[in-house]
C-alpha cells in the first residue's frame, strides 16, 4: 500500500466485513460498495465537523 501512498492516494478502504469465498463476495458485492461508501461519508463528515 505504501507504493500507492507515494503516488498521492489518501487512503484505502478494503470493502469486504471478513474473508469469505470469491462467489460469496461477488453475490454481496452492491450491499458492501454501498456500507463503505456510507462509512466514508460518515468519516468525511465528522472530520468537517471537527475541523
Amino acid at each position: 500500500m505504501e507504493s500507492l501512498y507515494q503516488k498521492d492516494i489518501d487512503a484505502i478502504f478494503g470493502i469486504l466485513p471478513a474473508a469469505m469465498p470469491l462467489d460469496q463476495a461477488l453475490l454481496s458485492a452492491a450491499a458492501n460498495v454501498e456500507r463503505t461508501t456510507e462509512n466514508i461519508v460518515r468519516l468525511i463528515k465528522a472530520h468537517k465537523a471537527v475541523g
